[in-house]
């Protein structure tokens, strides 16, 4: 069952805890029900546009490490109101292919909420970094 119409507070604390036990940006181990099924989803690389929320899902399942990767929410800066939800985030991200690249990235989450359910209806993902410095700063281990 969704969870409409939260508190700005209540929101705040499922997005922390998301983040803090369940490494959300990159498991995509999230509560749900704090989700409009049809959200899309961003990352930062602005390759492939939006995503719907199964296909996020799956991706990040298949794409990362989650043995040797980590992400933090940044101190002081979840901010959460009737219409959005932002913060930023710092993460090392492994990735699950023969070389294991591994690369360090920071940014901004704004998600946006529905006015009448307040349930979240788009997660965007925007990177400090430019792909160019993400391939550059890139580690291999072999």
């Amino acid at each position: 069952e969704k969870l409409r119409n939260l508190s700005n507070e209540e929101l705040a604390e499922i997005i922390i805890s998301d983040s803090r036990e369940r490494q959300f940006l990159y498991t995509a181990d999230m509560t749900r029900s704090i989700y409009d099924e049809n959200a899309l989803f961003k990352d930062g690389s602005n390759i492939d546009g939006s995503y719907p929320m199964n296909a996020w899902i799956r991706g990040c399942k298949l794409l990362f490490d989650t043995n040797q990767s980590h992400c933090k929410i940044l101190e002081h800066t979840l901010t959460v109101t009737k219409r959005t939800v932002k913060f930023r985030f710092a993460e090392t991200l492994t990735f699950n292919t023969v070389l294991r690249p591994r690369v360090y990235l920071t940014g901004n989450v704004v998600m946006e909420r529905d006015e009448k359910s307040g349930l979240i209806v788009s997660y965007e993902e925007r990177w400090d970094q430019d792909m160019n410095e993400i391939f550059r700063r890139t580690k291999f281990s072999v």
